[in-house]
C-alpha cells in the first residue's frame, strides 16, 4: 500500500491506494534519470562480455548513456549522413536536400551536438573515429579542432571503391576516417602490412613488394573472355624505351602474336599464369593518358 497526502494545503487529503496503481509525475525542472531495460541478449563466450545493442534515436541514446558511462568510453566509432545531398537524413524532421541553402550549417550543428555528447563520454585516453567522405570532410575536420583542441586528430584514407566513381572530371576511389586521439591515448606498433596485396606471398609464405595498380584488369570481368573489346596489345619501342602506342582489340577467336613490327614490340595483357585478361582502358584511348593518369 502507498499512504498519499496533498502538499502545499493547510489540512492536506490523504489516502491509500495500491502501490501498482501510483504513477510519479514529475514536477516542472525536475531532472529525470532515463534508463535501460534489458530486451534479449545473445551470448557466445559464457562469461566474457557481451554487445549491446541500444535501440533509440542516435542522439537520445548518446545522451542517456552520459549518466551511466560519463568519462568510461575508451572507443567511439561512428559514421555519421555523409550530407551528399541524397535524402537519407533529417534534420528538424525534414529531410535534407542538394538545393538547401543551410545543407552545410544544419548538417554542422547535427554533429555538434553529438560530438559535445562523445567528448562527455570518452575517457583521457580514449580514441573516436569517425567515418565521412569529400562532401564534409573539411568541415568535420575544423568542427573536430573547435570542440576536441586538447586531442591529436589524423586522417585515414580508405580506398572503399578500387574502380572509382567518375564525377566529372576525376574518379573517386576513397573516403576518409577521422581518428582523434584522446591527451593520454597512445598508439601500439602492429606487423599490418596494408599495402602488399594477400595473394602475393611465395612459397614460404613470404610477403612480396607492394602490388601497385596496374593497366590488368582484377576482379570481376578480369578474364578476356569478360571483356572482349579490352584485349589489345602495347606497343613499346625499344630504342626509345617508351610506349608508342596501343592496338587494335584482338577477337576471341583468335591467338595473340608476339613477333615485333616495324621496329616495335607487341606486350599482351597476360598475367604470370599466362591467363589472358584485359586492360583497364579502351583501345580508343591513349594508353599512355591512362599510364600517366589513371585517375581520370
Amino acid at each position: 500500500m502507498a499512504h498519499l497526502a496533498e502538499l502545499d494545503v493547510e489540512e492536506p487529503e490523504t489516502r491509500a491506494v495500491l502501490a501498482d496503481d501510483v504513477v510519479v509525475v514529475a514536477e516542472f525542472r525536475d531532472r529525470i534519470y532515463p534508463g535501460l531495460v534489458e530486451t534479449g541478449r545473445v551470448e557466445r563466450g559464457g562469461d566474457k562480455p557481451f554487445h549491446t545493442v541500444v535501440n533509440a534515436e542516435n542522439y537520445h541514446a548518446l545522451e542517456m548513456l552520459t549518466y551511466t558511462h560519463r568519462h568510461s568510453i575508451d572507443a567511439i566509432y561512428i559514421d555519421p549522413p555523409y550530407n551528399t545531398g541524397a535524402r537519407d537524413w533529417k534534420y528538424d524532421n525534414d529531410y535534407v536536400a542538394s538545393d538547401d541553402d543551410y545543407r552545410h550549417s544544419k548538417w554542422l550543428a547535427f554533429m555538434e551536438r553529438r560530438l559535445k555528447i562523445c567528448r562527455e563520454l570518452m575517457r583521457s585516453d580514449a580514441t573516436l573515429v569517425a567515418t565521412i567522405d569529400e562532401h564534409e570532410v573539411n568541415r568535420l575536420g575544423v568542427l573536430l579542432d573547435q570542440l576536441v583542441p586538447e586531442s591529436t586528430r589524423q586522417l585515414v584514407t580508405i580506398v572503399n571503391n578500387p574502380k572509382g566513381v567518375t564525377q566529372g572530371y576525376l574518379s573517386r576511389v576513397e573516403e576518409y576516417a577521422f581518428f582523434v586521439f584522446g591527451p593520454d591515448a597512445r598508439i601500439g606498433s602492429v606487423d599490418d602490412d596494408l599495402l602488399t596485396h594477400r595473394d602475393m606471398a611465395d612459397a614460404e609464405g613470404e610477403l612480396q613488394r607492394p602490388r601497385w595498380k596496374g593497366l590488368l584488369r582484377s576482379g570481376d570481368d578480369s578474364l578476356r573472355a569478360d571483356r572482349k573489346d579490352m584485349f589489345y596489345p602495347v606497343w613499346f619501342d625499344e630504342s626509345t624505351g617508351r610506349l608508342s602506342h596501343a592496338g587494335e582489340a584482338l577477337p576471341l577467336d583468335e591467338t595473340p602474336d608476339f613477333s615485333p613490327q616495324d621496329g616495335l614490340t607487341p606486350i599482351w595483357p597476360i598475367r604470370r599464369d599466362m591467363k589472358e585478361g584485359p586492360t583497364r582502358a579502351a583501345p580508343r584511348r591513349s594508353i599512355l593518358d591512362y599510364a600517366l593518369h589513371p585517375h581520370l
